[in-house]
């Protein structure tokens, strides 16, 4: 649907794996909805806004990972935090990059 507003629905998920010797990826399932509970397949700004959310929360900055995978209705997005330093003293400018 176009010219709809999209609300973009957020939770941890641990991928099962078959190799218990290596960890299951984790990341995050995510849905979208519009207003009137028509679910959508994708929607890149709510799942940009949902990567910045969680890629500036305090818990994933003391992380020090800069990558958050979603797992969507039928795709597998990656989101990274990319950090450029400015001319300007101790000043920094983040931007995210999101992927398939």
């Amino acid at each position: 649907e176009f010219n709809q507003a999209e609300t973009a629905f957020v939770w941890p998920v641990q991928m099962p794996t078959l190799d218990i010797s290596t960890p299951a990826p984790s990341g995050y399932a995510i849905r979208y909805f519009t207003r009137t509970g028509v679910e959508v397949d994708l929607c890149g700004h709510a799942t940009l806004a949902s990567a910045s959310v969680l890629l500036n929360s305090k818990e994933k900055k003391d992380a020090k990972d800069n990558r958050i995978t979603f797992y969507a209705k039928h795709d597998v997005l990656q989101a990274d935090l990319l950090v450029t330093p400015t001319n300007c003293t101790n000043q920094s400018n983040t931007h995210i990059s999101l992927s398939t």
